[in-house]
Formats: structure tokens, C-alpha cells, sequence
């Protein structure tokens, strides 16, 4: 009853991309959790709200550097300009290799992101996630929410256990 129309249709979605946020920086020690907070990368797939509203709890929170995957151009613009991404690619303009390759080359010494958001809810981005994010690092998806019955192919060994690397859902 306190809330405006406005910020009460916010609190869905932005509680999403703040569970996210949170389970990704409830790693381990081991996991190296303060080069995420100051120097790493984070990579969220998708522009809609849950994305964009991952992107601004990641920004809230310090992580170093947030690239926000998505389109159209005039929607990633925007989002840059306004802050809520410090670098963005646009999904329309970009093959599935050049964006693993675009992450990998920002991220330190080539390796891949530290954590990865997949927000946006097509099944394949998830194996893409997954390709862009580094050994020991972490995949959370909050995207496919609804069950379309569409599968994707994962290879175990050679996307998860070779890696090393730490799945939620939320």
C-alpha cells in the first residue's frame, strides 16, 4: 500500500536479479570472491527487465565491470547511457562465437567472465553462458523460468566438470 504503482511493478523482477546477485557472491572463499567485487567481470544475457535490473543490482553491489548482452541497439544504448552496463554487445549484431570471444578478450588474461546471468530465457544461451564463463567461475540462470520442453545439448566433461565451475538456479 506504500508503494507507487511504478515501484511496486519493479519489485518482482528486481528481487529476481538481486537472488541472483546474491547466490553468485555466496561462493567460497576459494572461489576468489573480492577479484569479482573489484577487478572481475560479469556478463548478464539478456536485456529485458530481470536482466536489466540484474545488471543494476551487480552495479549496486561493485562489481568491476558489467557486460550486458542484448538487444535491440536503441534498448543497449540506453542502457549504457543510463549506466546500468559498463560495456554492452548487441545480440543482433553478433554471432554466439564472437560474444564468448568479445568476453573472453575483456576479461583477465582471456579466461572468460567470473560469473555469468543468463536472463534471458532461450535454453541456448545458457550453453553460451556457459562457454563464456571462466574455470571456477559461476553460471547462474534465472532466465527459463517456464518449462517449453526445448533441450539443449551439454557436453559434461567438457562445460562443467573440466571447469570446474558453480551452477544455480533461481
Amino acid at each position: 500500500d506504500n508503494l507507487s504503482f511504478e515501484e511496486a511493478v519493479l519489485a518482482e523482477p528486481f528481487s529476481m536479479g538481486m537472488r541472483a546477485v546474491e547466490k553468485a557472491l555466496s561462493l567460497p572463499g576459494w572461489k576468489d570472491i573480492q577479484r569479482v567485487l573489484f577487478d572481475g567481470i560479469a556478463v548478464v544475457i539478456g536485456s529485458g527487465a530481470i536482466g536489466i535490473l540484474t545488471s543494476i543490482a551487480l552495479k549496486i553491489v561493485g562489481v568491476g565491470k558489467v557486460i550486458l548482452i542484448g538487444g535491440p541497439n536503441s534498448l543497449i544504448n540506453s542502457i549504457k547511457e543510463k549506466g546500468f552496463a559498463d560495456e554492452v554487445i548487441d545480440v543482433f549484431q553478433t554471432s554466439r562465437e564472437e560474444r564468448i570471444e568479445l568476453v573472453k578478450s575483456k576479461s583477465m588474461y582471456g579466461k572468460g567472465a567470473d560469473v555469468v546471468f543468463e536472463a534471458v530465457g532461450i535454453p541456448e544461451m545458457f550453453v553460451e553462458s556457459i562457454e563464456m564463463v571462466r574455470k571456477l567461475g559461476t553460471v547462474v540462470e534465472l532466465g527459463c523460468l517456464i518449462d517449453s520442453g526445448k533441450e539443449v545439448k551439454i557436453n559434461v566433461a567438457k562445460h562443467i566438470v573440466s571447469k570446474d565451475i558453480t551452477i544455480y538456479g533461481v
